[in-house]
């Protein structure tokens, strides 16, 4: 049976430093909020949380302003950390709605004229409306606006073109933009 018993002094000390940090804020005196960088273990007064995973299992990683515009995870045109994948990889949640707010009629056009040819068309696009449907009772988004966007995802976090993608996609089926229609393929 575990002891349950609390460390009151503790406790105690914590409240008393909450209160006083209370007090300071509600004087107009900001008080000293500090956390040391994961990366370069510097203090730092600003926190990023970026979507990079660490050896101890922790799925984000705390970095002040300059680790985090080295580490690849932060978009320096849009100064915010990008949006974390499942697979490890990144990118910018703006930088995807401005691709998409100016390009989602050229990429679906190309997108439709590939696949048109593609091996995998049934597939693809049976995979595609039945995501994209799903999508549309989310956000409300138009069909071609969620393709778009799940090409533009896609290439930004592999780093690659939107027309790299496409080409992928009719060439590999639907588990390039579709990460479970991938694993149906393997089954």
């Amino acid at each position: 049976m575990r002891d349950k018993r609390v460390d009151y002094k503790k406790c105690c000390l914590r409240q008393l430093n909450f209160f006083k940090r209370a007090m300071k804020i509600e004087q107009g005196k900001s008080p000293e909020i500090s956390f040391k960088c994961e990366i370069c273990r510097s203090p730092s007064s600003i926190i990023n949380i970026l979507p990079i995973r660490q050896q101890d299992g922790k799925l984000n990683t705390l970095a002040c302003d300059k680790c985090a515009e080295k580490s690849g995870a932060f978009c320096t045109t849009h100064q915010r950390p990008h949006l974390g994948f499942e697979d490890g990889t990144t990118a910018c949640k703006v930088c995807i709605d401005e691709k998409v707010a100016t390009d989602t009629e050229k990429i679906t056009n190309e997108f439709f004229s590939k696949i048109k040819n593609s091996p995998h068309k049934k597939r693809i696009l049976e995979e595609l409306d039945n995501w994209a449907d799903s999508v549309y009772g989310i956000t409300g988004l138009p069909y071609d606006v969620n393709v778009s966007r799940a090409v533009v995802t896609t290439a930004l976090r592999l780093k690659k073109t939107p027309e790299e993608i496409v080409d992928q996609v009719s060439k590999e089926g639907p588990g390039v933009i579709l990460p479970w229609a991938k694993e149906k393929d393997e089954d």
